[in-house]
């Protein structure tokens, strides 16, 4: 998925996804220029978001 997509499923801007990234919050693939989210790696991130510990 790219950025913008997946900011669309979180109903947030481009620049949160884009922080989050930099926080090392959500896992991305390079794919020469182009930044890709694995659907997978959203779902782990929402799952981190409900459980604090995890």
């Amino acid at each position: 998925m790219t950025i913008p997509e997946v900011a669309a499923v979180l109903r947030c801007t481009r620049r949160t996804v884009e922080r989050q990234i930099a926080d090392h919050r959500l896992h991305v693939l390079r794919v020469g220029r182009a930044v890709r989210i694995e659907r997978g790696e959203l779902d782990r991130y929402l799952d981190s978001l409900r459980d604090p510990a995890g």
